[in-house]
Protein backbone atom coordinates (compact mmCIF):
# COMPACT_ATOMS: atom_id res chain seq x y z
CA UNK A 1 0.00 0.00 0.00
CA UNK A 2 2.79 2.39 0.93
CA UNK A 3 4.59 1.53 -2.31
CA UNK A 4 1.48 2.32 -4.38
CA UNK A 5 1.03 5.65 -2.61
CA UNK A 6 4.65 6.50 -3.24
CA UNK A 7 4.32 5.71 -6.97
CA UNK A 8 1.13 7.79 -7.29
CA UNK A 9 2.68 10.66 -5.34
CA UNK A 10 5.84 10.67 -7.43
CA UNK A 11 3.85 10.55 -10.68
CA UNK A 12 1.72 13.54 -9.65
CA UNK A 13 4.80 15.37 -8.46
CA UNK A 14 6.62 14.94 -11.76
CA UNK A 15 3.54 16.09 -13.67
CA UNK A 16 3.33 19.24 -11.55
CA UNK A 17 7.03 19.99 -11.94
CA UNK A 18 7.21 19.65 -15.69
CA UNK A 19 3.77 21.00 -16.63
CA UNK A 20 4.32 24.27 -14.77
CA UNK A 21 6.20 26.35 -17.35
CA UNK A 22 9.39 28.30 -17.00
CA UNK A 23 9.37 32.02 -17.72
CA UNK A 24 11.92 34.53 -18.89
CA UNK A 25 14.53 36.40 -16.89
CA UNK A 26 13.79 39.53 -14.93
CA UNK A 27 14.55 42.54 -17.09
CA UNK A 28 17.74 44.49 -16.41
CA UNK A 29 18.29 48.22 -16.67
CA UNK A 30 20.79 50.78 -15.47
CA UNK A 31 20.05 53.40 -12.83
CA UNK A 32 22.04 55.70 -10.59
CA UNK A 33 21.02 55.86 -6.94
CA UNK A 34 22.62 58.26 -4.47
CA UNK A 35 22.36 56.86 -0.95
CA UNK A 36 24.16 57.82 2.21
CA UNK A 37 27.08 55.60 3.12
CA UNK A 38 30.79 55.53 2.51
CA UNK A 39 30.62 52.28 0.57
CA UNK A 40 33.00 52.88 -2.31
CA UNK A 41 35.77 50.93 -0.59
CA UNK A 42 33.32 48.07 -0.05
CA UNK A 43 32.24 48.06 -3.67
CA UNK A 44 35.89 47.84 -4.71
CA UNK A 45 36.61 45.00 -2.27
CA UNK A 46 36.29 41.25 -2.77
CA UNK A 47 32.82 40.89 -1.20
CA UNK A 48 30.43 38.71 -3.18
CA UNK A 49 27.34 40.49 -1.88
CA UNK A 50 26.69 43.98 -0.51
CA UNK A 51 23.27 44.94 0.89
CA UNK A 52 22.22 48.44 1.89
CA UNK A 53 18.91 48.56 3.78
CA UNK A 54 16.77 51.57 4.72
CA UNK A 55 13.98 50.72 7.18
CA UNK A 56 11.52 53.59 7.06
CA UNK A 57 8.05 53.21 8.65
CA UNK A 58 6.61 55.79 6.23
CA UNK A 59 7.85 54.53 2.87
CA UNK A 60 8.49 50.87 3.66
CA UNK A 61 11.71 48.89 3.79
CA UNK A 62 14.08 49.34 0.85
CA UNK A 63 17.07 47.18 -0.02
CA UNK A 64 19.87 47.66 -2.53
CA UNK A 65 21.73 44.39 -3.20
CA UNK A 66 25.06 44.26 -5.07
CA UNK A 67 26.22 40.88 -6.46
CA UNK A 68 29.97 41.16 -7.03
CA UNK A 69 30.22 37.90 -8.96
CA UNK A 70 28.41 39.40 -11.96
CA UNK A 71 28.36 43.07 -10.85
CA UNK A 72 24.57 43.32 -10.86
CA UNK A 73 22.28 45.07 -8.41
CA UNK A 74 18.81 44.44 -7.13
CA UNK A 75 16.46 46.98 -5.56
CA UNK A 76 13.56 45.72 -3.44
CA UNK A 77 10.85 47.71 -1.70
CA UNK A 78 8.99 45.70 0.94
CA UNK A 79 6.04 48.08 1.08
CA UNK A 80 4.79 47.04 -2.35
CA UNK A 81 6.68 43.79 -2.99
CA UNK A 82 8.41 45.14 -6.11
CA UNK A 83 11.81 43.82 -7.12
CA UNK A 84 14.04 45.08 -9.90
CA UNK A 85 17.52 44.14 -11.09
CA UNK A 86 19.81 47.03 -12.01
CA UNK A 87 23.11 47.29 -13.81
CA UNK A 88 24.98 49.98 -11.88
CA UNK A 89 24.75 52.04 -8.73
CA UNK A 90 26.46 55.13 -7.33
CA UNK A 91 27.14 55.66 -3.65
CA UNK A 92 27.66 59.01 -1.96
CA UNK A 93 30.98 59.72 -0.26
CA UNK A 94 30.24 59.93 3.44
CA UNK A 95 28.78 57.91 6.27
CA UNK A 96 28.25 59.72 9.52
CA UNK A 97 25.41 58.35 11.67
CA UNK A 98 23.79 61.31 13.40
CA UNK A 99 25.49 62.13 16.68
CA UNK A 100 27.67 59.00 16.55
CA UNK A 101 31.37 58.45 16.28
CA UNK A 102 32.64 55.24 14.73
CA UNK A 103 36.24 55.71 15.83
CA UNK A 104 37.81 52.86 17.76
CA UNK A 105 36.63 49.70 16.00
CA UNK A 106 36.63 46.85 18.48
CA UNK A 107 35.63 49.01 21.44
CA UNK A 108 32.39 49.96 23.13
CA UNK A 109 31.51 53.63 23.56
CA UNK A 110 28.56 54.53 25.81
CA UNK A 111 27.02 57.69 27.20
CA UNK A 112 23.46 58.89 27.81
CA UNK A 113 22.98 60.05 24.22
CA UNK A 114 24.51 57.31 22.10
CA UNK A 115 25.99 53.81 22.08
CA UNK A 116 28.57 52.24 19.80
CA UNK A 117 29.63 48.60 20.02
CA UNK A 118 31.38 45.99 17.90
CA UNK A 119 31.59 42.18 18.02
CA UNK A 120 33.11 39.33 16.01
CA UNK A 121 30.73 36.68 17.33
CA UNK A 122 27.80 35.14 15.46
CA UNK A 123 25.36 36.45 18.08
CA UNK A 124 25.75 39.87 19.73
CA UNK A 125 23.39 40.97 22.51
CA UNK A 126 23.02 44.57 23.74
CA UNK A 127 20.96 44.94 26.94
CA UNK A 128 19.42 48.35 27.67
CA UNK A 129 17.64 49.10 30.95
CA UNK A 130 16.15 52.14 32.69
CA UNK A 131 13.37 53.01 35.12
CA UNK A 132 12.30 55.66 32.58
CA UNK A 133 11.01 55.42 29.04
CA UNK A 134 13.77 54.62 26.52
CA UNK A 135 13.55 56.30 23.11
CA UNK A 136 15.90 55.33 20.27
CA UNK A 137 15.62 57.82 17.43
CA UNK A 138 18.18 56.42 15.01
CA UNK A 139 19.65 52.99 14.73
CA UNK A 140 22.39 51.82 12.37
CA UNK A 141 24.24 48.54 12.25
CA UNK A 142 26.39 46.71 9.74
CA UNK A 143 27.40 43.09 9.37
CA UNK A 144 30.29 41.75 7.33
CA UNK A 145 30.88 38.07 6.57
CA UNK A 146 34.25 36.34 6.22
CA UNK A 147 34.61 32.65 5.24
CA UNK A 148 37.51 30.72 6.78
CA UNK A 149 39.33 28.71 4.14
CA UNK A 150 37.72 27.73 0.85
CA UNK A 151 34.16 26.47 1.25
CA UNK A 152 31.49 25.32 -1.20
CA UNK A 153 28.22 27.18 -0.73
CA UNK A 154 25.01 28.10 -2.49
CA UNK A 155 25.44 31.65 -1.21
CA UNK A 156 22.16 32.10 0.69
CA UNK A 157 22.89 34.26 3.73
CA UNK A 158 20.97 36.19 6.39
CA UNK A 159 21.07 38.89 9.02
CA UNK A 160 18.68 39.69 11.83
CA UNK A 161 18.06 42.17 14.60
CA UNK A 162 15.42 41.40 17.23
CA UNK A 163 14.51 42.96 20.54
CA UNK A 164 12.67 41.50 23.50
CA UNK A 165 11.81 42.15 27.11
CA UNK A 166 12.06 38.42 27.76
CA UNK A 167 8.41 37.58 27.10
CA UNK A 168 7.62 38.69 23.54
CA UNK A 169 9.81 38.89 20.44
CA UNK A 170 9.89 41.97 18.21
CA UNK A 171 11.50 42.29 14.79
CA UNK A 172 13.59 45.37 14.04
CA UNK A 173 15.20 44.13 10.85
CA UNK A 174 15.82 40.72 9.28
CA UNK A 175 16.44 39.49 5.76
CA UNK A 176 17.65 36.51 3.75
CA UNK A 177 19.31 36.67 0.35
CA UNK A 178 19.68 33.96 -2.28
CA UNK A 179 21.92 33.55 -5.30
CA UNK A 180 20.29 34.58 -8.56
CA UNK A 181 18.55 31.83 -10.57
CA UNK A 182 16.61 31.94 -13.83
CA UNK A 183 12.92 31.53 -13.19
CA UNK A 184 11.71 27.98 -13.59
CA UNK A 185 15.10 26.47 -12.72
CA UNK A 186 14.56 23.09 -11.01
CA UNK A 187 17.20 23.36 -8.30
CA UNK A 188 16.03 20.76 -5.78
CA UNK A 189 13.82 17.67 -5.73
CA UNK A 190 13.63 15.10 -2.94
CA UNK A 191 11.17 12.23 -2.42
CA UNK A 192 11.27 9.94 0.62
CA UNK A 193 8.64 7.27 1.38
CA UNK A 194 9.66 4.25 3.45
CA UNK A 195 12.70 2.64 1.83
CA UNK A 196 12.31 4.71 -1.32
CA UNK A 197 14.62 7.72 -1.34
CA UNK A 198 15.31 9.92 -4.38
CA UNK A 199 17.20 13.21 -4.45
CA UNK A 200 18.04 15.60 -7.30
CA UNK A 201 20.04 18.75 -6.58
CA UNK A 202 21.00 21.37 -9.14
CA UNK A 203 21.68 24.43 -6.99
CA UNK A 204 24.27 26.96 -8.13
CA UNK A 205 27.28 26.21 -5.93
CA UNK A 206 30.58 28.03 -5.88
CA UNK A 207 33.84 27.93 -3.95
CA UNK A 208 34.56 31.01 -1.87
CA UNK A 209 37.04 32.11 0.77
CA UNK A 210 37.67 35.39 2.59
CA UNK A 211 35.32 38.41 2.41
CA UNK A 212 31.84 37.27 1.40
CA UNK A 213 29.15 39.84 2.21
CA UNK A 214 28.42 43.21 3.76
CA UNK A 215 25.06 44.51 5.01
CA UNK A 216 24.44 48.04 6.26
CA UNK A 217 21.03 48.77 7.79
CA UNK A 218 19.81 52.26 8.63
CA UNK A 219 16.63 52.27 10.74
CA UNK A 220 14.93 55.66 10.49
CA UNK A 221 12.43 55.38 13.31
CA UNK A 222 11.62 56.50 16.82
CA UNK A 223 11.53 53.35 18.90
CA UNK A 224 9.84 53.91 22.25
CA UNK A 225 10.43 51.25 24.91
CA UNK A 226 8.65 51.03 28.23
CA UNK A 227 10.75 51.21 31.43
CA UNK A 228 12.57 47.98 32.21
CA UNK A 229 15.18 45.75 30.60
CA UNK A 230 15.34 45.20 26.84
CA UNK A 231 17.64 42.92 24.86
CA UNK A 232 18.71 43.66 21.27
CA UNK A 233 19.95 40.51 19.51
CA UNK A 234 22.07 40.77 16.34
CA UNK A 235 23.03 37.77 14.24
CA UNK A 236 23.96 36.60 10.76
CA UNK A 237 25.38 33.67 8.84
CA UNK A 238 25.43 31.60 5.66
CA UNK A 239 22.75 28.91 5.51
CA UNK A 240 24.66 25.92 4.15
CA UNK A 241 27.90 26.51 6.08
CA UNK A 242 28.73 25.68 9.67
CA UNK A 243 28.60 28.49 12.21
CA UNK A 244 32.35 28.20 12.85
CA UNK A 245 33.09 28.53 9.11
CA UNK A 246 31.97 32.16 9.09
CA UNK A 247 33.41 35.12 10.96
CA UNK A 248 31.06 38.06 11.48
CA UNK A 249 31.96 41.66 12.19
CA UNK A 250 28.92 43.38 13.73
CA UNK A 251 28.96 47.11 14.44
CA UNK A 252 26.04 48.90 16.09
CA UNK A 253 25.22 52.60 16.60
CA UNK A 254 22.24 53.78 18.68
CA UNK A 255 21.00 57.32 19.37
CA UNK A 256 18.92 57.92 22.51
CA UNK A 257 16.76 61.03 22.22
CA UNK A 258 15.52 61.41 25.80
CA UNK A 259 18.88 60.72 27.56
CA UNK A 260 17.55 58.92 30.68
CA UNK A 261 19.84 59.53 33.67
CA UNK A 262 19.77 55.94 34.91
CA UNK A 263 20.32 54.33 31.50
CA UNK A 264 22.38 51.14 31.79
CA UNK A 265 23.84 49.28 28.80
CA UNK A 266 25.69 45.98 28.81
CA UNK A 267 26.75 43.56 26.09
CA UNK A 268 27.26 39.80 25.74
CA UNK A 269 28.32 37.52 22.91
CA UNK A 270 27.99 33.97 21.67
CA UNK A 271 25.42 31.23 21.33
CA UNK A 272 24.31 28.58 18.85
CA UNK A 273 22.67 29.29 15.48
CA UNK A 274 20.27 26.88 13.74
CA UNK A 275 20.09 28.25 10.19
CA UNK A 276 18.12 25.87 7.95
CA UNK A 277 17.54 26.22 4.22
CA UNK A 278 14.72 24.17 2.70
CA UNK A 279 16.96 21.20 1.77
CA UNK A 280 17.94 20.63 5.40
CA UNK A 281 14.44 19.65 6.50
CA UNK A 282 13.70 15.92 6.73
CA UNK A 283 10.67 15.82 4.40
CA UNK A 284 8.64 13.28 2.42
CA UNK A 285 8.51 15.57 -0.61
CA UNK A 286 10.51 18.70 -1.33
CA UNK A 287 10.47 20.65 -4.61
CA UNK A 288 12.10 23.95 -5.48
CA UNK A 289 11.54 25.35 -8.97
CA UNK A 290 12.75 28.92 -8.69
CA UNK A 291 9.99 31.55 -8.37
CA UNK A 292 7.44 29.18 -9.96
CA UNK A 293 6.83 26.26 -7.59
CA UNK A 294 7.96 25.61 -4.01
CA UNK A 295 6.60 22.65 -2.07
CA UNK A 296 7.36 20.66 1.09
CA UNK A 297 5.41 17.80 2.65
CA UNK A 298 5.99 16.85 6.31
CA UNK A 299 9.30 18.65 6.75
CA UNK A 300 10.73 18.13 10.23
CA UNK A 301 13.55 19.58 12.34
CA UNK A 302 14.41 19.17 16.03
CA UNK A 303 16.32 21.45 18.40
CA UNK A 304 17.74 21.03 21.90
CA UNK A 305 17.96 24.45 23.56
CA UNK A 306 20.12 25.15 26.61
CA UNK A 307 19.22 28.82 27.11
CA UNK A 308 16.59 31.03 25.45
CA UNK A 309 15.24 30.03 22.03
CA UNK A 310 14.62 32.82 19.52
CA UNK A 311 13.36 31.77 16.09
CA UNK A 312 12.02 33.25 12.86
CA UNK A 313 11.07 32.23 9.31
CA UNK A 314 12.84 34.67 6.97
CA UNK A 315 11.35 33.22 3.75
CA UNK A 316 7.88 31.66 3.57
CA UNK A 317 4.98 31.25 1.08
CA UNK A 318 3.57 34.56 -0.17
CA UNK A 319 1.99 33.85 -3.56
CA UNK A 320 -0.67 31.13 -3.78
CA UNK A 321 -1.04 27.86 -1.92
CA UNK A 322 -0.97 26.89 1.74
CA UNK A 323 1.32 26.71 4.78
CA UNK A 324 1.01 24.54 7.89
CA UNK A 325 3.20 24.61 10.99
CA UNK A 326 3.20 22.46 14.10
CA UNK A 327 5.50 23.28 17.01
CA UNK A 328 6.02 20.83 19.88
CA UNK A 329 7.67 22.92 22.61
CA UNK A 330 8.39 22.67 26.37
CA UNK A 331 5.36 24.92 26.85
CA UNK A 332 2.96 22.86 24.75
CA UNK A 333 1.92 22.35 21.13
CA UNK A 334 1.19 25.29 18.79
CA UNK A 335 -0.33 25.12 15.31
CA UNK A 336 -0.59 27.48 12.38
CA UNK A 337 -2.66 27.03 9.19
CA UNK A 338 -2.81 29.44 6.27
CA UNK A 339 -4.38 29.42 2.82
CA UNK A 340 -3.14 31.87 0.18
CA UNK A 341 -5.19 32.95 -2.83
CA UNK A 342 -3.54 35.50 -5.14
CA UNK A 343 -1.35 36.94 -2.35
CA UNK A 344 -4.27 37.12 0.06
CA UNK A 345 -4.52 35.18 3.30
CA UNK A 346 -8.06 33.81 3.16
CA UNK A 347 -7.72 31.42 6.08
CA UNK A 348 -5.29 32.02 8.89
CA UNK A 349 -5.52 30.45 12.36
CA UNK A 350 -3.33 30.90 15.42
CA UNK A 351 -1.15 33.47 13.68
CA UNK A 352 -0.07 35.06 16.93
CA UNK A 353 0.65 31.78 18.68
CA UNK A 354 4.45 31.97 18.27
CA UNK A 355 4.57 29.78 15.17
CA UNK A 356 6.26 31.99 12.56
CA UNK A 357 8.53 33.76 15.07
CA UNK A 358 8.81 33.69 18.82
CA UNK A 359 10.79 33.23 21.99
CA UNK A 360 10.80 30.25 24.34
CA UNK A 361 12.60 28.62 27.28
CA UNK A 362 15.24 25.89 27.32
CA UNK A 363 14.22 22.36 26.36
CA UNK A 364 13.46 20.23 23.30
CA UNK A 365 11.58 21.60 20.28
CA UNK A 366 10.18 19.82 17.21
CA UNK A 367 9.12 21.74 14.10
CA UNK A 368 6.89 20.07 11.48
CA UNK A 369 5.87 22.05 8.42
CA UNK A 370 4.24 21.60 5.01
CA UNK A 371 3.64 24.18 2.32
CA UNK A 372 2.82 24.82 -1.32
CA UNK A 373 3.61 28.13 -2.99
CA UNK A 374 3.19 28.51 -6.75
CA UNK A 375 2.58 31.10 -9.44
CA UNK A 376 -0.76 30.57 -11.25
CA UNK A 377 -0.34 30.87 -14.99
CA UNK A 378 -3.59 32.76 -15.70
CA UNK A 379 -3.36 35.43 -13.01
CA UNK A 380 0.35 36.14 -12.81
CA UNK A 381 0.13 39.67 -14.21
CA UNK A 382 -2.45 40.57 -11.54
CA UNK A 383 -0.31 39.49 -8.58
CA UNK A 384 1.43 42.01 -6.37
CA UNK A 385 4.02 39.36 -5.44
CA UNK A 386 4.66 36.99 -8.33
CA UNK A 387 7.55 34.93 -6.93
CA UNK A 388 6.96 31.66 -5.11
CA UNK A 389 9.28 31.28 -2.12
CA UNK A 390 10.71 28.33 -0.18
CA UNK A 391 11.28 28.51 3.56
CA UNK A 392 14.43 29.70 5.29
CA UNK A 393 14.49 29.33 9.07
CA UNK A 394 16.78 30.80 11.73
CA UNK A 395 16.83 29.77 15.40
CA UNK A 396 19.13 31.06 18.14
CA UNK A 397 20.12 29.39 21.40
CA UNK A 398 21.23 32.49 23.28
CA UNK A 399 21.84 33.52 26.89
CA UNK A 400 20.05 36.79 27.66
CA UNK A 401 21.76 38.50 30.67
Amino acid sequence: MLKKRAIVGITLLLLIIFIVPSTGKIGEKTVLIDIEGSLEKIQESQYKYIVYKINNPCSGDTQFVYNASNRTYCHHNHSNGESHHFGSIKYSDSLSPNGMNSDGIGTTNINNSYFYGQSNKSIYVITVSSTNEIIIENFTYNVSYYIFGEKTTGGAFFEGCYYTNGTSLNLLSASAHESYYDEGHLRYLSVKFGNFNYKYENRSLFNWSGDFGYILTNNRLNLSLSPGKWHFIFTGGIFDLQQDDVLLDISVWMNFSNNPDDLEISTSEGGTIYALWYGEFDANILVSKTHILEMMLNGEATFHINNTFIYDFLFFPICQGFWRIKWVTPEGTNRFNMLLLRNREIYNRFKENKCISGIGPSGDYTLITSYLDYVPILFRNRLERSHALPIYFVGLDVNLP
